[in-house]
C-alpha cells in the first residue's frame, strides 16, 4: 500500500499502558486519547511482520488484531512547520513525548528516518522490534524461538519452564531442587547411565538454573547433534521417573546444598531481602527450600508439582547458534508437541485439593507491589565485618522503567577496595561515581554491588555492602541517600559513563548458551525477543531528565527493606534508616523527632 500524500510522514508505534497493571503491553489501543500539536489528523495502519503496509483502519484496535499484524501510527506533519520544530519532533525523544502528550499514558517508538519519496516504508528505517526473530507457538501452546548464527560452530537450546520457588508451598518447599536432581536420574526410556553417557557426548555442558519464577535448562552441543539434544531435553523434562527410593537418596545432598549456601554471605543477604520484602508471600521463601522441610518431601509432592507446572503454556524453547530453523522447529514439534495443556493440569490440581495454595497466593499478592519499611537484623558477633542490604521496590519485566533500572545499575556499578582504588587510593574525589567517591572515604568498606531483580509483577533494586562494623551507619546512609539524590540531580558524566559501559557490554561476544537462555527468559516474560540493538537504542534515549523522573517514581520518598548481618549491636533503631533518609519534599521537617510537642 502506498500513502497518498506529497509531504513527509513519520512512522510510530504507540503502545498503550495498561492502567490495571501499570505496565506497557500491546493491549487495546484508543487513538482518541492522544493529542498531537504539530500534526494533522492521524490514521492507524497495519503492517505485517516484514514491515509492509497492508491495510488502514479508523476502528479501535482490539487484541485479536495483534496476532499477525503490527499496529502503527502514521501522521502527516503540518506544511508550515518550521525546520527547528521538525528537527525536535524527529530527533528528540523527550521533546517528542512532551509534544504528543503521552508521557503519562503511553510511550513511543519511531523510525530513524522519514518515509521515502515513494511513500513506501524503508526497511532500513523500520523499528527493530517488528523485525522479529522466528517465534512460533505449537498447537498445544509451547512457544519456540530461534536465533541462528553461523559465526560459531556450537549451538545451544534453553528450555525455560515457568515453575520456580514461587509455585511451591510451605509443605512442598524445596521440590524444585528435587526436580533438578531427579530429572537426570532416569526416564521411561533412558536409564541414569544412558543419560550420563549422552551428556558426555554433548560435552557435559548442561546448566540448570532455578529462579523464583522460572527454571531454565540450557544444553550446548555441536550443531550436528541438534535433534538428539532436543529429544534429550524433551525426554528428561516430560518422562522422568520419580520414585520413593530416588527421592530419599537425594534428600541429604539437597539438605547439604541448602546448608552450604549459607557460606556465601552475599547470597544470604539477597535471600533475606526477599524474605523481609515479601514476608508471607512465597516470593520471600528460600530458593533452596526450607531446610527443615526438605526431609518431608514425598513422592506425591514431586509428581503433583510436576503435573501442575510442567505444562505446555509454561514451556519456552529457545535455540541459538549454528542451527537450521526449520529442522529445529520440527525437532521441537516432535519432542514437545505432546505436552499437556494447562487446562487439563488445572483440573488435576483442583482434584488434588491444592486450590487453597492458589487462593493464598492471590490473597497475599498485594505484598508484591508495595514494600513497607521492614528491617531484619541477624546479629553474629563472631563475624569480623558487617553485611548490609538495602532495597527498594522496583519495576517488573513489563514496566516502562525496566530499562531505566538497568541504567541505574550501571551508574552505581560495583566497588571493590583492592581493585578500583589502587590508582587513586588517597584521592576519593577521583573515583568513578558519587557513591564510590563516598565509599572511598571509608577505608574499611571493601565491597559494594548493585542488584536489579525483576520478576513478572514486581522487582527489587538496591545495594549490597560489606565492610567493617565501624562504618555500618555510613553504609546504611549512603545506600539510600545516593539513589534519592538522583531524583533531583545526576551528574552528566555518570550518565555518559554508564551508557558507555552498557554499550561495551552489548558489543562483547556472547556464546550461544547465554543467547539462548536470554531469549528464553525474554519470551517467557515479554513474549518477544529484545535484540541488543533495541536495548542500545532505548538506553541511548535516557538523559538526565528521564533518569530524574524514574528515580522520583521509585526511590524518592519510598519505603525500603533493610537487612543487616554481623556485629550489628551498635546500630541504632531501624526507623533511623528509613524516615530521616526517606527523602521527600518536606525534608527533615517531616520527621516527628524535630517537631516540638
Amino acid at each position: 500500500m502506498k500513502l497518498s500524500t506529497s509531504t513527509e510522514w513519520l512512522y510510530f508505534h504507540l503502545w498503550k499502558k495498561n492502567p490495571e497493571t501499570q505496565s506497557s503491553c500491546p493491549g487495546v489501543f484508543i487513538p482518541d486519547t492522544v493529542i498531537y500539536r504539530w500534526a494533522q489528523p492521524y490514521y492507524w495502519y497495519f503492517t505485517n511482520r516484514n514491515g509492509q503496509l497492508i491495510r488502514k483502519t479508523k476502528e479501535r484496535i482490539e487484541n485479536q488484531h495483534l496476532k499477525e499484524e503490527v499496529p502503527a501510527l502514521i501522521f502527516k506533519l503540518w506544511k508550515n512547520i518550521t525546520p527547528q520544530i521538525y528537527k525536535k519532533l524527529k530527533n528528540n525523544h523527550s521533546w517528542l513525548q512532551l509534544t504528543t502528550k503521552v508521557c503519562e499514558q503511553c510511550y513511543i517508538e519511531y523510525t530513524e528516518g522519514t518515509l521515502e519519496s515513494t511513500f513506501i516504508i524503508n526497511q532500513s528505517g523500520l523499528l527493530r522490534e517488528i523485525k522479529v526473530n522466528r517465534l512460533e507457538t505449537l498447537s498445544n501452546g509451547v512457544r519456540v524461538a530461534v536465533e541462528p548464527s553461523t559465526a560459531v560452530g556450537l549451538a545451544s537450546v534453553s528450555v525455560c519452564v515457568k515453575a520456580g520457588t514461587r509455585q511451591e508451598t510451605l509443605q512442598t518447599s524445596g521440590v524444585c531442587q528435587f526436580l533438578k536432581k531427579l530429572n537426570l536420574r532416569g526416564t521411561q526410556k533412558r536409564s541414569r547411565e544412558q543419560i550420563e553417557n549422552e551428556l558426555s557426548n554433548f560435552g557435559g555442558n548442561l546448566n540448570v538454573k532455578i529462579g523464583r519464577e522460572t527454571t531454565v535448562y540450557t544444553l550446548s552441543f555441536q550443531s550436528s547433534q541438534m535433534e538428539q539434544a532436543v529429544d534429550f531435553l524433551g525426554d528428561i523434562l516430560q518422562n522422568s521417573v520419580y520414585n520413593k527410593s530416588q527421592i530419599e537418596a537425594e534428600k541429604d545432598a539437597i539438605y547439604h546444598n541448602a546448608v552450604t549456601n549459607q557460606n556465601n554471605q552475599e547470597s544470604v543477604i539477597l535471600e533475606s531481602v526477599h524474605f523481609t520484602s515479601y514476608r508471607d508471600h512465597f516470593m520471600g521463601q528460600p530458593s533452596h527450600g526450607i531446610r527443615e522441610n526438605i526431609h518431608n518431601i514425598t513422592e506425591e509432592d514431586v509428581i503433583q508439582f510436576h503435573k501442575a507446572n510442567y505444562v505446555a503454556e509454561n514451556f519456552v524453547i529457545a535455540g541459538a547458534g549454528n542451527l537450521n530453523q526449520e529442522a529445529f522447529l520440527k525437532a521441537v514439534q516432535n519432542s514437545f508437541g505432546n505436552v499437556q495443556k494447562k487446562i487439563i493440569q488445572f483440573l488435576l490440581l483442583i482434584l488434588n485439593n491444592l486450590t487453597s495454595h492458589l487462593l493464598w497466593q492471590i490473597f497475599f499478592s498485594i505484598y508484591l507491589y508495595n514494600i513497607f519499611f521492614l528491617k531484619m537484623t541477624m546479629r553474629d558477633d563472631e563475624l569480623h565485618n558487617v553485611n548490609i542490604g538495602v532495597f527498594f521496590s522496583a519495576p517488573s519485566w513489563t514496566d516502562p522503567d525496566f530499562f531505566a533500572m538497568h541504567f541505574f545499575q550501571r551508574v552505581l556499578g560495583e566497588y571493590q577496595a583492592d581493585k578500583y582504588t589502587g590508582q587513586h587510593l588517597n584521592t576519593s574525589d577521583r573515583q568513578y561515581n558519587l557513591l564510590h567517591k563516598e565509599l572511598g572515604n571509608l577505608p574499611d568498606v571493601t565491597l559494594h554491588k548493585c542488584h536489579y531483580l525483576p520478576y513478572s509483577d514486581t522487582g527489587l533494586f538496591g545495594n549490597y555492602l560489606f565492610g567493617n562494623e565501624v562504618f555500618a551507619n555510613q553504609m546504611l546512609f549512603l545506600s539510600q541517600m545516593i539513589l534519592t539524590e538522583y531524583a533531583s540531580y545526576i551528574n552528566q558524566a555518570e550518565v555518559f559513563r554508564a551508557r558507555a559501559k552498557i554499550f561495551n557490554e552489548l558489543l562483547a561476544e556472547q556464546n550461544s548458551a547465554d543467547v539462548s537462555s536470554t531469549i528464553a527468559s525474554q519470551v517467557t516474560y515479554l513474549n518477544r525477543r529484545i535484540p541488543r540493538s533495541e536495548f542500545a537504542r532505548r538506553i541511548s534515549n535516557y538523559d538526565q531528565g528521564l533518569l530524574n523522573r524514574a528515580a522520583t517514581r521509585w526511590f524518592w520518598d519510598k519505603d525500603i527493606a533493610v537487612v543487616t548481618w554481623g556485629p550489628v549491636h551498635h546500630l541504632m533503631s531501624g526507623s533511623m534508616y528509613n524516615r530521616p533518609i526517606k527523602r521527600s519534599t518536606l525534608g527533615w521537617y517531616g520527621n516527628t523527632q524535630y517537631i516540638s510537642h
